[in-house]
Parts: structure tokens; C-alpha cells; sequence
């Protein structure tokens, strides 16, 4: 049971961080007129979150591996 909340407390930290921080780095990259456009940014978004889940299942298939 502390596994799967362990996993689905961990998918939300990745969920909110890549949300977070991929506005962040689109903001820093295309100023504020361009980041306006809900496409490029939607875009951008679901981009660094896959990259981020994609890291995170690596993470833990690794850790689970080592066990």
C-alpha cells in the first residue's frame, strides 16, 4: 500500500515540477508576447512532462532493478 502512494505522490511532484518549470524555461526562452500563444506553450508543456515521466519510470525501474 506505501508503494502506491509512494508512486502516485511521486507522479504528481513530476506532474506539478514539469508544469511548474516548463513555463518557466518558455517564458525564459521566448519572452512574454510569444508565450501568450496557448499552442506553443501547451505544446512545450506536454513535451517536458513526458520527458519528465519518462525519467522517473527509468528512475524507479532502476531502483526497482537494484532491489
Amino acid at each position: 500500500m506505501r508503494s502506491q502512494l509512494e508512486e502516485h505522490y511521486g507522479k504528481l511532484w513530476v506532474l506539478g515540477m514539469g508544469l511548474v518549470f516548463s513555463r518557466e524555461i518558455y517564458l525564459w526562452l521566448f519572452g512574454t508576447e510569444i508565450a501568450k500563444d496557448g499552442v506553443h506553450a501547451t505544446a512545450l508543456l506536454v513535451g517536458i512532462i513526458a520527458l519528465s515521466l519518462s525519467m522517473y519510470g527509468s528512475l524507479r525501474s532502476a531502483r526497482s532493478e537494484s532491489l
